[in-house]
């Protein structure tokens, strides 16, 4: 590996389930956008049938978050490095080995001023690839099965002028035999894609699929609620567990074939803090006694009262079950509803004196357990900025390559309200490149709008191109 890839940011799986929202509603996205499916492509190139989804593969994020900063730090654009290292060359030196096709997009936006919202620079990505007909071929190609979105942000200088600058890239890839169930775990939906808010993730839950004709095979949710499963053809029954999730949550019965499958899910996010068995167990020990009104007592002491996080991440996860009432909220009435239960169901002697109220029992003592019970902040959301890669299968008679960048007025449009990042000193560029690995290893691409025909190796391809430049 090249680099140490991070963890996938919440603006890269945002442009990462954008890219997805394209590919199962293209005929939803022509008309967001306002641009035709075929626009700048032959009749029928690309159909309005939902598109199989794209897995993550980290492998591909991690060589694309390699190529984003270095274009960020060395200030140049394009798909070669300043060194003269392909995306072919990034991704097979990141580990991405015995892949049949292969493509990139990238693109920038930037502003002499503030960036503005995150979302809406990674949607204004994602919609200049629409807009772009190589692009949109990429994004819609039904053959792609993995891809890596990655998003960076930095200073970055283009024809004398610097910007504050988001870049993102996708690496889109295919390998023989790699089928894939996928999908995002959320607390809720977003309802203007009916996408998984980003924001909101299932963390740390297993997903496991059963079949009567292979052993179980699982996998855990990302720090985004991503998960991705490479699975053999056949008919597997697909169960959650953990992460939060009361109980056990079925995602129902599903067929693997040759393409991948998605399955979100969106488990009753409304009492994650209150104990599904007794609401008056907050440390889940089975019993009530005095230590439940502490624990409360000390989690009011330590973060004050207010509103508790809906998606619960490990340390900062029940057990203890703070939210006694149910409310969502930590609030004295939590410690009232757990007294007075104590009033008319004495605790156990072996865990304090006897005839010693819980309340009484943490005035005397000062809080000194505090040490021992993990605090529950209200937390924001804070989207770490970083790249990610995906990478697409491409056609063999149809790429082109685009550096020019132009002014961006897309999103004054009716579809598209505009968006502080729409001012003349916003600019933007996105170029796409293609590579196709046939039976003989040959290439063909095209760049500038120049077209090569088969080439017998790489290294050829690569003389040709430096010529031609």
């Amino acid at each position: 590996m090249l680099f140490s890839v991070s963890p996938m940011s919440v603006a890269e799986q945002y442009m990462h389930e954008l890219v997805n929202w394209v590919r199962a509603h293209p005929a939803e996205a022509s008309t967001r956008y306002g641009v035709a499916l075929n626009a700048g492509l032959p009749a029928g190139t690309i159909t309005a049938d939902p598109k199989p989804p794209l897995a993550r593969n980290d492998v591909l994020r991690e060589a694309m978050q390699g190529h984003l900063g270095d274009m960020l730090a060395q200030d140049y654009f394009d798909h070669d490095s300043l060194s003269g290292t392909s995306f072919v060359d990034r991704i097979e030196a990141a580990g991405y080995s015995g892949w049949e096709a292969a493509g990139e997009n990238i693109a920038w936006r930037g502003s002499t001023g503030s960036m503005g919202p995150v979302f809406d620079t990674v949607e204004s990505i994602v919609q200049g690839w629409f807009e772009s007909a190589g692009h949109r071929q990429n994004m819609l190609r039904p053959e792609f099965r993995e891809a890596g979105s990655s998003y960076a942000v930095g200073e970055f200088t283009w024809e004398g002028v610097s910007y504050n600058a988001g870049m993102g890239g996708q690496d889109f890839g295919t390998r023989t035999g790699q089928v894939f169930l996928t999908g995002n775990g959320c607390w809720q939906r977003l309802t203007t894609f009916d996408i998984c808010d980003v924001t909101d993730p299932v963390v740390g839950a297993t997903i496991t699929a059963m079949s009567a004709s292979a052993n179980p095979l699982s996998t855990t949710t990302g720090p985004t609620g991503e998960y991705d499963l490479a699975l053999p053809p056949g008919e597997w029954s697909i169960v959650v567990t953990g992460g939060g999730i009361d109980g056990s949550l079925s995602l129902g019965e599903l067929s693997i074939g040759t393409a991948n499958v998605k399955l979100d899910f969106t488990p009753d996010a409304s009492k994650p803090w209150q104990n599904p068995t007794d609401r008056l167990d907050v440390n889940n020990d089975q019993m009530l006694s005095p230590i439940d009104a502490l624990l409360v007592i000390n989690q009011l002491n330590l973060g004050g009262a207010g509103t508790l996080p809906k998606s619960p991440v490990p340390p900062v996860a029940p057990p203890p079950y703070v939210d006694v009432n149910g409310d969502g909220e930590l609030s004295p009435v939590d410690v009232l509803i757990v007294i007075t239960a104590l009033n008319t169901r004495p605790a156990p002697e072996a865990e304090f004196d006897s005839g010693e109220s819980a309340a009484a029992f943490a005035l005397s003592n000062g809080g000194t357990l505090n040490a021992a019970v993990p605090t529950y902040p209200i937390v924001g959301v804070v989207a770490v900025l970083e790249s990610n890669t995906v990478d697409l299968e491409p056609e063999r008679d149809e790429p082109t390559r685009n550096t020019e960048p132009t002014s961006d007025t897309r999103l004054n449009t009716p579809a598209n309200p505009p968006s502080p990042l729409g001012q003349p000193t916003d600019r933007w560029s996105s170029p796409t490149q293609y590579a196709d690995r046939g039976p003989t290893e040959s290439f063909r691409r095209a760049r500038f709008g120049q077209r090569h025909t088969d080439l017998e190796s790489v290294d050829q391809f690569y003389r040709e191109l430096a010529t031609a430049d």
